[in-house]
């Protein structure tokens, strides 16, 4: 039996961070970003996530990953992110993001090199 779903068949808790952490990957490079971090010889590090669980996604599930961001701060952009299924929530996480170079992390006017200006009042979520 894989160890990415339990017993009754559901997927394991630890998989939806997994899910989450290769969608925003995905977004990172379709969106350019990450050619924009690499470019500049920075990265994006998870620095905080927590999630809530609604329903439980069962082995072969289709589902949908939804992102946006939530807040920025002087240190970390915050996306809020969705496991859809059937345009259910069955998952919501909150994940902070650094930007990093080799010599820590960055500041927010870098970050608005990379990411472009936040909206006015964005701020992060507590």
């Amino acid at each position: 039996m894989s160890d990415e779903i339990d017993i009754y068949t559901h997927v394991i808790n630890g998989m939806y961070f997994t899910m989450m952490d290769l969608s925003r990957l995905d977004m990172m490079v379709r969106s350019g970003v990450w050619d924009a971090l690499r470019a500049r010889r920075r990265s994006g590090v998870v620095s905080e996530e927590s999630i809530r669980f609604r329903k439980s996604l069962k082995l072969g599930q289709r589902y949908c990953i939804g992102a946006k961001i939530s807040g920025v701060d002087e240190r970390a952009v915050c996306f809020e992110r969705r496991i859809v299924v059937d345009g259910e929530i069955y998952a919501r996480a909150s994940v902070a993001t650094k930007i990093i170079s080799e010599a820590g992390t960055i500041a927010k006017d870098e970050m608005i090199k990379v990411f472009g200006s936040p909206p006015s009042g964005l701020k992060l979520p507590t």
